[in-house]
């Protein structure tokens, strides 16, 4: 009806400084984000001197009813515009009344149907904003370019172009306008047509019915019969279907209860464990098992032990100590046993060798957004959960296979390939270097790198440096900042493709070195999907905490590491001062670091706390602090 409504002849907009600009929009709450990608847009393309945004109402009448007037949500759109825009908001209550205002407007951004038909039948410049496929249809019917139609989903840079391209439109060129004008003949067509039928059917025919047998049609009846059964069939079969998926779905439920209910006893029962090895029985009998332990099997535990020290070392430390463990493996008994741990035996059978991963994974390569490899840097299995995890755990939920280098040196001892996220595997196989077109990143802390090991087996696709920290020897240690100043060289020297700064310090240093287009800005965050989940209100804690928190009023707390880097003097001050205040503090320590927290009636201090978990923990906390030393 809207190509064949008659439109009169209209003597053109005439040419004066200001312009009118009509905006037909509509809520459309199902995609995210495009408001705000549409404000910014407007902004950037339409110069607010000389132009005069006039916003459409389509729909109008009583707001209790459906179909009511869209002037509220238009309004909000207008309040966020900048003030120096002019504009207008006008309710429209017919046809008449709209090609009344379209044809004193300039041009069109259309995200209804009939504005959009209306627009192009005008010749006005028309930016399509298609939020369903109807408007598509259109879109391709009218021949409209593809640089002025726009998805809701589209990038910013999409919406841009498009903007920029419909503002430097004039009105329509001849052939867009005769293909319009083309439709509204056809559509006027089809008008008549249905006129003419409908009239038809309304005059008494001198046709009369005869109802005899011989003019019955059986051979029709008879099919007609054969396909309502069949459909009868098949809404049976669907009844059917639908049946069977609402007893899985029910037997899923009742499976999700038991395992819910699993569950919350696994939990309760670590609670008892950390109950029980945070007692002060506990303690005074640990070096009684310990020696109980050696009696039975020395090598297991002598191995045990050092791993454990091994594990509670810094990183920097560890690394360091990474020649002297080559020395001595066997004498100490620092090969893993496999008549010890049957958890860790379990573990190593079920790592898949490089042929296996190769077969089972790889193969499947295609499947993947990517391949995306985090050489040597931590172990995955560290008691600080960071931002490598972070990262690789996030690419391998969107989609990419993911590969995190180890060396094995605490707690991964993976002897092959081990899924430990969805699609991020941990390996220690060095045939990973032969794998090619993959994105390799290696951070500017991991001093066991060096441009040399990074480019061994070439580069194999993209290398992104991460440069997190600067480097300094508070943060590395002295004797590692010339291996890492010679890592940060070659990458900004251009052996990096790109570089991820964590801070805006270091981003603005990136670009004095390799320009703005191979930098990127990827500040520490944190996943809030896992401090969010409601299912740690019923993590049991320890005593400890809960006696504490139940002292104090509120809590002050910290976790991290127990490192040099924190401002001991200034944490001494304000638990002094601060009586009043329980500060809580969760970590590993480096280098003795939490022998330097003020021994205070209100400090408490809980060591390394499971990432798992920690979300428990920090609801516990009424204000959570940094103390790192300027």
């Amino acid at each position: 009806p809207v190509w064949a409504y008659p439109i009169p002849d209209s003597p053109g907009t005439p040419e004066v400084d200001q312009k009118r600009i009509a905006i037909i929009l509509r809520p459309w709450e199902f995609v995210a984000g495009w408001e705000d990608r549409f404000v910014k847009s407007v902004h950037d393309a339409i110069p607010a001197r000389g132009n005069t945004l006039v916003w459409f109402s389509f729909r109008v009448g009583d707001e209790k009813v459906k179909g009511a007037s869209d002037s509220g949500y238009l309004s909000r759109i207008m309040r966020r515009m900048d003030s120096c825009y002019s504009q207008e908001l006008i309710d429209v209550a017919n046809m008449d009344q709209i090609l009344q205002i379209f044809a004193g407007c300039d041009a069109v951004i259309a995200m209804r149907m009939h504005a959009q038909i209306l627009a192009l039948r005008l010749g006005l410049p028309t930016l399509c904003i298609e939020y369903d496929p109807k408007m598509g249809a259109v879109s391709v019917q009218a021949k409209v370019p593809s640089r002025l139609r726009i998805q809701l989903d589209s990038p910013q840079d999409e919406w841009n172009a498009a903007f920029c391209h419909w503002v430097n439109l004039g009105r329509m060129d001849s052939p867009a306008r005769r293909i319009a004008e083309n439709l509204s003949k056809s559509a006027l067509l089809h008008q008549q047509l249905l006129e003419t039928a409908i009239l038809a059917s309304r005059q008494p025919s001198a046709y009369q019915h005869d109802l005899s047998l011989s003019n019955f049609d059986w051979l029709d009846s008879w099919a007609a019969a054969v396909s309502q059964g069949q459909w009868i069939e098949r809404d049976a079969q669907i009844a059917r279907l639908n049946q069977t998926i609402a007893d899985r779905e029910a037997r899923i439920t009742n499976l999700d209860l038991i395992l819910a209910e699993r569950e919350a006893r696994i939990d309760i029962l670590n609670s008892e464990i950390m109950e029980l090895k945070s007692s002060t029985s506990w303690k005074i009998t640990r070096p009684l098992r310990g020696v109980r332990l050696w009696s039975r099997d020395p090598k297991t535990t002598t191995r045990n032990l050092a791993r454990s020290l091994l594990g509670r070392m810094p990183p920097l430390l560890r690394h360091y100590l990474q020649g002297v463990r080559r020395h001595f493996p066997q004498p100490w008994g620092l090969q893993p046993s496999r008549s010890g741990h049957a958890g860790l035996a379990r573990a190593k059978t079920s790592d898949l060798s490089w042929k296996d991963f190769n077969d089972l994974v790889l193969v499947n390569r295609q499947n993947y957004k990517g391949i995306f490899v985090q050489e040597l840097n931590i172990e995955w299995n560290v008691p600080l959960y960071q931002r490598p995890q972070h990262i690789c755990a996030a690419l391998g939920r969107l989609g990419y296979l993911v590969i995190y280098m180890t060396n094995n040196w605490s707690g991964d001892d993976v002897e092959g390939f081990r899924e430990v996220s969805e699609n991020v595997w941990i390996t220690n196989r060095p045939e990973v270097s032969t794998i090619e077109g993959v994105v390799r990143s290696f951070y500017s802390t991991a001093f066991i790198q060096s441009p040399h090991s990074l480019l061994k087996s070439g580069k194999r696709g993209i290398l992104v440096y991460e440069y997190i920290d600067h480097i300094d020897p508070r943060i590395s240690g002295a004797e590692n900042v010339q291996k890492l100043q010679k890592l940060k060289d070659f990458a900004f020297g251009g052996g990096a493709d790109y570089v991820l700064a964590s801070a805006r310090r270091l981003y603005d240093e990136a670009i004095g070195a390799m320009g703005r287009e191979k930098v990127i800005l990827v500040q520490n965050g944190v996943d809030a999907r896992h401090y969010r989940d409601p299912s740690h209100d019923e993590t049991v804690l320890p005593k400890s905490l809960t006696n504490f928190r139940a002292t104090y009023r509120n809590i002050v707390g910290y976790f991290g590491a127990m490192a040099p880097w924190l401002w001991y003097d200034v944490i001494a001050e304000l638990v002094r001062k601060r009586a009043d205040l329980g500060f809580v503090f969760i970590g590993p320590d480096y280098f003795g670091g939490a022998l330097r927290l003020p021994r205070s009636d209100n400090l408490l201090y809980l060591g390394a706390v499971d990432y798992q978990v920690l979300p428990a923990y920090a609801r516990q906390f009424d204000v959570c602090f940094i103390p790192f030393a300027p």
